[in-house]
């Protein structure tokens, strides 16, 4: 990592998209070229970012939007056989299946590897799990309903008498120190419980190298969308670890022409795991003109 001569532009790794968002981009590629003429049905936005959901929405793919209501609710309206690509943020598996299996539904499931990793972890662990995730968040909606499950939400964390070995699981874009305070909360809660982590690894290496920028940092720049749970903590892990620093969530280019930029000496460009290679090169030359 290094600064160019103009603005002092520093661009934290990994650009662009995850692996899972890149799984998801491409599954729903192989619906399309299998089903060329049909509507094809987005369950749950494929991805939290709407520039990059853009291009599939103009090619036919038609957005069940989770925020319009129950999802399962929407999948039944659905005519018979409608083909239909599930988001890679998880879903409540069971009832998903069975209204695929009655109404005949050609399924594609984008859900990530990790989350699906973790909805494991929490079927396997034989205990009660405390589940650090924004209730409202599909990762949250894809395991309620299980008996041993508690939500904690984030922002106003709860714990419920339970007994014996207690399991501990991160939504799986959790922001490090944030959930490990909860998890040191929780310890003084209960006699004994089990960090199952949850975290994916390409959460955890972008904010570590937010943590890690030199503190000289004027202004944090994080390319992603504000539907997007990832973007925004790495927003807040900015603000929270450079305090002096402004930190600015933006989609593309376009919403930082509106901004004045020329006070700033030195600037971090960060991407979320749902914002694209391109869009974050088109940033990073875009504050090197400034």
């Amino acid at each position: 990592m290094r600064y160019n001569r103009s603005m002092q532009v520093l661009r934290l790794p990994p650009f662009g998209y995850c692996a899972g968002v890149e799984r998801a981009f491409s599954l729903a590629k192989q619906a399309r070229e299998e089903h060329p003429a049909a509507p094809i049905y987005l369950v749950g936005s494929l991805i939290h970012n709407e520039l990059a959901m853009k291009p599939l929405l103009k090619d036919g793919f038609i957005l069940l939007d989770e925020r319009d209501g129950d999802l399962c609710g929407q999948i039944e309206r659905l005519p018979n056989g409608a083909i239909v690509v599930y988001s890679a943020h998880g879903h409540d598996k069971a009832s998903y299946d069975a209204i695929a299996e009655r109404k005949h539904l050609v399924v594609y499931d984008a859900t990530c590897k990790y989350i699906i990793d973790n909805i494991y972890k929490i079927d396997s662990f034989t205990n009660k799990i405390l589940f650090y995730c924004q209730p409202n968040h599909l990762e949250a909606v894809a395991v309620r309903g299980r008996e041993n499950v508690t939500i904690i939400d984030p922002s106003d964390p709860r714990f419920p008498p339970l007994e014996g070995p207690i399991g501990f699981l991160r939504q799986s874009s959790a922001e490090e120190a944030a959930s490990d305070a909860v998890l040191l909360e929780a310890k003084r809660v209960y006699d004994e419980v089990v960090d199952l982590d949850g975290r994916c690894p390409s959460t955890k290496l972008r904010q570590t190298n937010v943590l890690n920028v030199p503190a000289d940092i004027d202004l944090f720049v994080v390319v992603g969308s504000k539907d997007s749970a990832n973007a925004n903590r790495l927003a807040k892990l900015a603000k929270d670890s450079h305090p002096k620093a402004d930190v600015v969530l933006v989609l593309n280019r376009e919403e930082l022409k509106g901004m004045n930029l020329v006070r700033y000496e030195k600037a971090a460009i960060v991407s979320a795991a749902s914002s694209s290679a391109e869009t974050s090169e088109d940033i990073y030359e875009y504050l090197k003109e400034i």
